[in-house]
């Protein structure tokens, strides 16, 4: 074999490994997700509704805070406690 031919059959095995190790990441992530979607699709309907109602009752928590504050209160520890909640029961309802 040539320098050339050589050259080539090793650029396409690397070409060959790097798109299957690129096609495995990408088709494991596409089943996790479809895992996840999967198992929230199967979580009884009570657990879902109390998950939106409680992220709810805290968007709305937070709505009041944000009204109660001045232009120049922003940094106030009520308001990062409350978005802290609000973060929290979203989290919930996306899981």
């Amino acid at each position: 074999m040539s320098e050339i031919e050589t050259l080539i059959a090793v650029l396409g095995t690397l070409g060959g490994t790097l798109g299957g190790l690129v096609l495995g990441y990408v088709l494991d992530e596409r089943r996790e997700a479809n895992r996840l979607r999967r198992e929230t699709a199967l979580k009884p309907l009570e657990e879902k509704q109390s998950a939106f109602r409680d992220a709810y009752h805290k968007l709305i928590d937070l709505v009041f805070a944000l009204n109660k504050l001045s232009p120049g209160q922003a940094g106030g520890t009520p308001l990062k406690e409350k978005l802290d909640n609000f973060g929290a029961a979203i989290g919930l309802v996306i899981i």
